[in-house]
């Protein structure tokens, strides 16, 4: 029953707020919300119960993972002590708080192969749910759950419909593109692992249609997002099929090939000119000021400051940007970068922590992927190191991850892969015999 109620918990958060939720006045009841209640009480019962479904690890990596969320949550809760704002840190800890509970419930009851294929599924299916809000959206112009005011801001939708924008059950076309985003990589993983030709044709036809849908939101930090991540995955393809003396030559012979191409060629440096301006300029998201998403970053420092290291507190960004702001933000108060989020937010200890708990991630993965002779275990290891690489710019493009409920379950999804490859395949990183280049096994090959 528990595992479930978990798969219902993981298909429940893609419905968000919008979907079959009900408005209790404080805030709206999702499904996704009802199901983490439901599971947390029959959790509690199962432990007065000594229930042997539960499973713990302490000795396993993926539980220390899952405790570091859990030393996040303690210390928002504990800074209350200086948080300014007891709403916004009331806000704060509920979605930190329901984050943890959920990488924690997905930790204890998905263990095996065949749990984790039904949460790949279930991301993917939820993938295909919003591309088809998406077309539905472009296609008919009608719009279910968005704000036309704001969102088809010059009124063209009726008469351009290459103008629209999908957006689905979200609150800005960059939240819409970085669950396509997401959604990409579990179906290219699935697309991989499958055997049977008319699902490999859905999952590619699924693939084609999120790239376009990206494209169409013009959310440029998960397009950049997407092409960081498939870098990500061919540096750790490379790994396999070339030396370390070989892979330094390669990365110093496109650094200086970059350097002289931004310095002497002028399509190089227009490439350069916009991702310059993808990182720095926000006029699609914030306004007209380039210099608003810098001066939040400038004021995330400021605060840092005079908190002495330790956050604003949770939850209480927007109110010291909206009171305390030293560099001019206009009206906009969101940080719109998940990294400075976390430090302006919860101080250098916790930041550090999570750089700390991101790298070991990726570092298992990696090691993983060299290691394991089991198809199922490499490929996973393979998209989900090609994920968290993009994550880390497809992170600055919402106004706040935190918020996101989403995200917290995608990284429980992820822990818990880490948490059955240490428990069943993984062993120690050893030397292996550099291969030649295969396509086949990197676009779809079970041994790749």
């Amino acid at each position: 029953m528990m595992k479930k109620l978990v798969y219902f918990m993981v298909a429940s958060v893609f419905l968000g707020a919008q979907i079959l939720a009900v408005d209790v006045g404080i805030a709206k009841l999702s499904l996704y919300r009802i199901s983490i209640a439901l599971s947390v009480f029959f959790l509690i019962l199962a432990f007065f119960r000594n229930d042997r479904t539960i499973k713990v690890f302490p000795n396993n990596i993926a539980t220390k993972y899952v405790a570091f969320f859990g030393i996040w949550l303690a210390y928002g809760l504990l800074s209350v002590i200086w948080a300014n704002n007891l709403s916004g840190w009331l806000k704060g800890n509920f979605f930190i708080g329901i984050g943890f509970l959920s990488i924690l419930l997905i930790h204890l009851f998905i263990h095996s192969k065949a749990d984790l294929l039904v949460l790949f599924r279930i991301v993917a299916g939820a993938s295909l749910l919003h591309n088809l809000i998406g077309w539905s959206e472009i296609l008919t112009g009608y719009y279910r759950f968005a704000d036309l005011a704001k969102l088809d801001k010059y009124g063209t939708f009726a008469t351009q419909p290459g103008t629209r924008i999908p957006i689905s059950i979200f609150a800005n076309q960059n939240d819409y593109a970085t669950l396509i985003l997401a959604g990409m990589f579990f179906t290219y993983l699935l697309f991989k692992l499958e055997t049977k030709f008319k699902w490999k044709y859905l999952y590619l036809t699924l693939l084609v249609s999120s790239m376009y849908l990206i494209i169409r939101t013009d959310s440029r930090a998960n397009l950049l997002a997407l092409f960081l991540g498939l870098a990500f995955m061919t540096a750790l393809k490379l790994k396999d099929l070339l030396s370390r003396k070989q892979l330094l030559g390669l990365a110093t012979a496109g650094v200086i090939a970059a350097g002289l191409g931004l310095l002497f060629v002028p399509a190089v440096q227009q490439i350069g000119y916009k991702v310059a301006s993808l990182l720095l300029d926000t006029s699609n998201v914030l306004g007209d000021s380039d210099n608003t998403r810098i001066n939040l970053i400038y004021n995330g420092f400021v605060f840092l400051a005079q908190t002495l290291g330790f956050g604003v507190g949770a939850g209480n960004i927007e109110y010291w940007m909206e009171n305390n702001a030293f560099f001019n933000i206009s009206t906009k108060y969101n940080m719109h970068n998940w990294w400075m989020e976390i430090l302006t937010g919860y101080g250098v200890f916790i930041f550090i922590g999570y750089v700390i708990l991101f790298i070991l991630m990726m570092n298992q993965l990696a090691r993983v992927y060299h290691s394991s002779a089991d198809s199922f275990v490499r490929q996973t290891a393979f998209v989900l190191f090609g994920y968290m690489g993009a994550f880390i710019l497809s992170s600055i493009s919402s106004a706040s991850n935190l918020i996101i409920e989403w995200q917290w379950v995608i990284f429980g999804i992820i822990i818990a892969f880490c948490g059955y490859a240490k428990n069943a395949h993984y062993k120690p990183l050893k030397k292996r015999t550099k291969r030649h280049f295969n396509l086949e096994m990197y676009l779809g090959g079970q041994n790749g």
